[in-house]
C-alpha cells in the first residue's frame, strides 16, 4: 500500500494505470507524466480512469485523482504528426465549451501548435488544464452535471470510434468530428448562430483535424449512443453549445435531428 504507480504515455496507459491504482489494496498513490498532447490536455488531468469493452468507451473505472502530474512539453517532439495533430481537438473544445478568450486565442494561434512552437504550446495546455481543472472542481464525480460538459463532442465521437474500430479512427479525430456533429444539431434545434459552426470549422481546420466521416451509419451509431452514460431514462442527452465559451446539457433530443446531424458530416466529406 505504500507503493507509487506511475503512468508514462499517453490516455490508454494512464488510464489503464490509473484503474489498477485506484483497484490494487483498494487504492495506491498515483503519478500520470503524460507524453501526448491528448492525454496532457485532458485524460492526466481529473481522476477519470477507465477501460474500453467491446459496447462503448470507458465502460468500466473509477474516478481516482493523481498526487501529481508532471507534463514535459518536450515529449511531444518524438510523437507522430497525426497523434499530435488528434490532441488538438480536446484543446478547442475548451474554448468552445468553457473559455471564449482562449478560443479566441485558438482562431490566431492553431496553425503556431500545429509547428509546435513551445511557447504556443506551453501556452495552450496551462489554459487547458486549468479549464478542466476548473470544471472538474465543481463536479469531480459528475452528479451535478457540470463535468459533463466536457463531454462536448464526445457523445458522436464514442460512436464513432466504436462503430469504426478502437484505433481505426484516433480519439481526437472523433472528437473533432463529434464536435461539428453536435454544433449542426445546436444549429437545428435553434440553439446557437449558425456563425459557430463557421467559427469552429475554421479553427479546426486550421489544426488539420478532420470534419466529417464518410463511413458515418446513423442505424450502427444510435445503438451505440444510446448506451452513453449521459442517456436518462432512455433518451439521448447531448452537450450542445448556445454560443462559443458556453454549452448545456439538452435532454429529450429528437432522433430525427441525431441522424441529420450525423448525415450532416458524411455528406460533407463528398
Amino acid at each position: 500500500r505504500r507503493s507509487v504507480v506511475v503512468a508514462v504515455g499517453g490516455g490508454v496507459v494512464g488510464d489503464l494505470a490509473g484503474f489498477a491504482a485506484a483497484s490494487f489494496t483498494r487504492g495506491l498513490r498515483f503519478v500520470q507524466v503524460p507524453t501526448t498532447l491528448l492525454s496532457m490536455v485532458d485524460s492526466s488531468v481529473g481522476g477519470k480512469t477507465g477501460i474500453n469493452l467491446p459496447g462503448g468507451k470507458n465502460m468500466v473505472g473509477s474516478f481516482w485523482q493523481p498526487q501529481m502530474v508532471w507534463i514535459d512539453t518536450q515529449s511531444l517532439s518524438t510523437l507522430p504528426d497525426r497523434d499530435f495533430i488528434s490532441g488538438m481537438a480536446e484543446v478547442i473544445k475548451y474554448g468552445v465549451i468553457e473559455d471564449a478568450e482562449f478560443f479566441t486565442w485558438l482562431q490566431t494561434n492553431a496553425s503556431r501548435m500545429i509547428e509546435k512552437d513551445p511557447e504556443t504550446l506551453r501556452y495552450a495546455i496551462r489554459k487547458s488544464c486549468e479549464s478542466k481543472a476548473r470544471v472538474v472542481a465543481e463536479d469531480e464525480r459528475e452528479t451535478s452535471g457540470r463535468r459533463a460538459i466536457l463531454n462536448y463532442g464526445h457523445t458522436f465521437a464514442h460512436a464513432i470510434e466504436a462503430t469504426a474500430g478502437y484505433g481505426v479512427c484516433l480519439h481526437g479525430e472523433a472528437v473533432s468530428i463529434g464536435m461539428q456533429m453536435a454544433a449542426h444539431l445546436a444549429i437545428d434545434m435553434e440553439l446557437c448562430d449558425p456563425s459557430l459552426l463557421e467559427e469552429q470549422t475554421a479553427v479546426l481546420s486550421a489544426a488539420k483535424l478532420p470534419l466529417a466521416w464518410k463511413d458515418a451509419d446513423p442505424e450502427l451509431m444510435l445503438p451505440v449512443m444510446s448506451r452513453d452514460k449521459k442517456v436518462s431514462h432512455g433518451k439521448l442527452r447531448f452537450v450542445l453549445p448556445d454560443k462559443i465559451g458556453h454549452v448545456a446539457m439538452v435532454g429529450d433530443v429528437p432522433t430525427e435531428k441525431v441522424v441529420s446531424a450525423i448525415n450532416a458530416c458524411r455528406e460533407e466529406f463528398n
